[in-house]
């Protein structure tokens, strides 16, 4: 069948609705990334804004709130008496030192922070023990035991420390999503075709000997007792 006069020159859209498609895509693309510009001016403005209230805060206010955020973001923890002791100590700093009761509030911290940056320099406070003692790991595994009011400064130092790596956050990207052609869409959805079946050629896995002359062998055959 001659399909010749159907056939679309190349260069060409599918249809005279292309243009129209690709200016829908256009907008919507736009719409799309001015949304999430909002959205991320409106972290920015929730950010800054908190900031702002801590600065504004009395030095009881910032008592207060300091010791709720710990108690709060405590209870998503899991290890009970470790959590709770460092809760404690923090709670304590805070009631007697408003200055430090304000960096708990910072957004970018938290106690869940706190406790993998606590976590972070125990392993390294043990690997270095380990090497100081010239202590081989069991299996791959060594543990050890860190002096409570160690533990208690590494909470402290993590609060101080306005550049921690576990506040660490990469800032989002807008990414674009390409426009798709209608041609595109067609050959990305096109079933591929099915490979020929290769024929091969059986292989012969035994093959019959003849019998040689004065080579008798032992045979059953069915039906005959």
């Amino acid at each position: 069948m001659d399909m010749s006069d159907r056939t679309i020159p190349a260069g060409k859209p599918l249809d005279a609705s292309e243009d129209a498609k690709r200016k829908a895509h256009e907008e919507a693309e736009a719409k799309r990334k001015a949304e999430w510009e909002a959205k991320q001016l409106a972290k920015k403005q929730e950010r800054e804004a908190a900031l702002e209230k801590i600065k504004s805060m009395s030095d009881a206010d910032i008592v207060s709130a300091s010791t709720e955020r710990v108690r709060v973001d405590t209870e998503k923890l899991t290890r009970r008496n470790m959590k709770e002791c460092v809760s404690e100590h923090m709670q304590s700093v805070c009631s007697k030192d408003p200055a430090f009761a304000r960096k708990t509030l910072h957004p970018h911290k938290s106690i869940i922070h706190c406790f993998h940056y606590i976590n972070r320099m125990a392993k390294d406070y043990l690997q270095q023990e380990m090497k100081d003692n010239d202590i081989k790991p069991e299996n791959g595994v060594y543990g050890g035991d860190v002096p409570d009011d160690l533990v208690y400064q590494w909470s402290i130092d993590y609060f101080n420390d306005p550049d921690a790596q576990e506040d660490h956050v990469e800032e989002e990207k807008f990414t674009p999503r390409p426009y798709v052609n209608a041609v595109s869409k067609a050959k990305g959805t096109a079933k591929p075709k099915k490979a020929a079946k290769k024929k091969t050629a059986k292989k012969e896995t035994e093959k019959k000997q003849e019998p040689k002359k004065n080579d008798y062998q032992q045979m059953s055959l069915p039906g005959v007792s």
